[in-house]
């Protein structure tokens, strides 16, 4: 930005006042002034953090009193040269008008402005700009400021803005454990990190006022897998070019790295995703929160159903297996006002940058609405038939003949998504909001009419019943695992069935491991009947690695 710019020859009217011209001898952001108001003091950066919404206060010496005569402009800029975008104040005298609300004082031989950025205003990085208006152009001066936003934030979430560290649950249903996590967002160099993502992302500035178009675009940039974004996923046991996923326990090393060196930092699983997203989303002022689903489908053909294949000898395909579960997975909400859908369905949307499945073509996934993904209404953007099988998707058993022929032999509608949970925002303990995402297994959660019309029957399938027991405590690694299996045949007719109890160790994204035990007999079945097998592993075969 030139210091003096000309006016056009065609407009060569002298617009200042024909005096003394007016000269702006200080530029005041009133720091203390504006933290204090908006919030913003334990970012630790030398630039004003202000929010959107929020009147700025900036006190500007000039070297003699503004006259009516007098025409200035405060100028917002953000972004460079063609491609900046330019929010501007026009003062005539103390009389303000622009698209921002505005009002000016005199206040002890100073003028002190009251700027509100509109809350739909670009999210960025801004220089303030004082513009004085000379006879043959105009005068430019100025500091910067840092635009953040509060979006949506009910009463209450504060919680899910200021709180700079937090906990993450991690582990196996019954055996989840927190994993504490520093955010960092008010951290040196986060901010700017986070400035540079949304650069390096190349959203156009015009689109960085809409919290549903900047959440999107974050859930591809934290993951590296189209754009070179800010984290590579690893989930095999060879870690030797980087860091194992276990080693992070925050995301300002992250953030900090990555914005200094350009280059995607490894690795990264599930959770740490999660947490460098939460990072991102807390910094810029949006309310959000790590989710943690214990038994989450993958559902990778889009189906609503979790597909899993077994050989004609019951032994599991790999090859044909496309679906998978994972003992949990991790995932993002944050809170917005939907405008691109009915309003009922704003609150709190889930965005997952952990890299599964392309969305329009990248690797990203939602904003998709919480209360809609319950009750079924996966029809709107984005990615709610994908978070919805996450959540809720039926898993089906098949074996596979040597002709390619499926047949199905089990039905289990209640193992997926059996308990969903984010830190309490009373302390680092659980907070349950499975039934945020879902109504308890058998009741109604929506009607036939909508199942015809967004293609989701959940077909009833006749088979005969089985339940594991597990009668060991669980946790205890290395030690022989006892469970009980009982299997009911609920039917009129004998049923004559083969019976395979295959143990094993897998990793928790559901990639088989080793396998721990094996059984194989045939059983038959009276009608209306049941049966009971004790299975024991020999000590010894359950060993701990990491990831599993």
């Amino acid at each position: 930005l030139p210091e003096f710019e000309p006016f056009d020859h065609a407009d060569a009217t002298p617009r200042a006042n024909p005096g003394s011209p007016l000269v702006v001898q200080d530029v005041d952001l009133s720091k203390s002034m504006n933290i204090a108001n908006h919030h913003t003091g334990m970012y630790i950066t030398e630039t004003l953090v202000v929010r959107r919404g929020d009147p700025i206060f900036l006190k500007l010496t000039f070297n003699r009193p503004v006259t009516a005569q007098d025409n200035f402009q405060v100028q917002f800029r953000i972004g460079q040269s063609t491609f900046s975008k330019v929010s501007s104040i026009l003062f005539s005298g103390l009389v303000a008008s622009g698209p921002w609300e505005a009002s000016a004082s005199e206040q002890q031989g100073a003028l002190m402005l009251q700027v509100t950025p509109a809350p739909n205003a670009v999210v960025g990085r801004y220089r303030v700009v004082v513009a004085v208006a000379l006879a043959n152009g105009l005068q430019y001066t100025g500091p910067e400021l840092q635009p953040s936003d509060t979006a949506f934030l009910e009463s209450g979430h504060e919680e899910y803005v200021m709180n700079d560290s937090g906990v993450i649950w991690i582990g196996s249903l019954n055996s989840e454990y927190p994993r504490p996590w520093n955010y960092g967002q008010f951290e040196q160099g986060v901010l700017e990190a986070c400035i540079y993502i949304m650069d390096k992302s190349q959203l156009p500035i015009s689109d960085r006022g809409d919290p549903v178009k900047v959440v999107r675009m974050a859930s591809a940039m934290i993951n590296s897998q189209d754009d070179n974004g800010v984290l590579v996923g690893n989930w095999s046991e060879d870690f030797s070019m980087g860091k194992s996923p276990m080693f992070w326990t925050g995301s300002v090393q992250i953030l900090q790295q990555y914005h200094s060196t350009g280059v995607p930092v490894s690795y990264a699983q599930c959770w740490v995703y999660a947490g460098v997203l939460n990072t991102f989303m807390r910094c810029l002022g949006l309310a959000s929160r790590v989710i943690t689903n214990f038994l989450s489908a993958h559902d990778n053909d889009g189906n609503l159903k979790t597909d899993l294949i077994f050989t004609s000898d019951m032994q599991p395909d790999s090859r044909h297996t496309r679906d998978s579960i994972w003992n949990y997975h991790c995932w993002n909400e944050v809170y917005l006002r939907r405008m691109d859908i009915p309003e009922e369905f704003s609150g709190w949307q889930v965005i997952d940058s952990t890299p599964q499945e392309t969305s329009d073509g990248n690797y990203r996934c939602g904003p998709a609405s919480v209360k809609a993904i319950k009750i079924g209404k996966v029809c709107f953007p984005f990615d709610g038939r994908f978070i919805f099988a996450e959540v809720n998707s039926d898993v089906l058993y098949h074996t596979r003949d040597r002709y390619g022929k499926l047949s199905l032999q089990k039905v289990d509608k209640k193992l997926i998504g059996q308990k969903l949970v984010t830190k309490s925002p009373h302390g680092n303990y659980q907070l349950d909001i499975t039934l945020e995402y879902k109504y308890n297994e058998g009741k109604t959660w929506f009607s036939p009419s909508s199942v015809l019309r967004l293609g989701m029957s959940r077909d009833i399938y006749r088979l005969c019943i089985y339940h594991v027991s597990y009668l060991s405590p669980q946790g205890y690694v290395g030690r022989p695992l006892e469970a009980q299996l009982d299997i009911v045949n609920p039917s009129g007719s004998l049923l004559q069935t083969q019976v395979l109890v295959f143990v094993e160790t897998t990793y928790y994204t559901g990639v088989r491991s080793h396998e721990v035990h094996k059984e194989n007999y045939n059983l038959d079945l009276p009608a209306n009947s049941s049966k009971t097998h004790n299975i024991l592993t020999k000590k010894g075969h359950l060993t701990h690695r990491e990831g599993t």
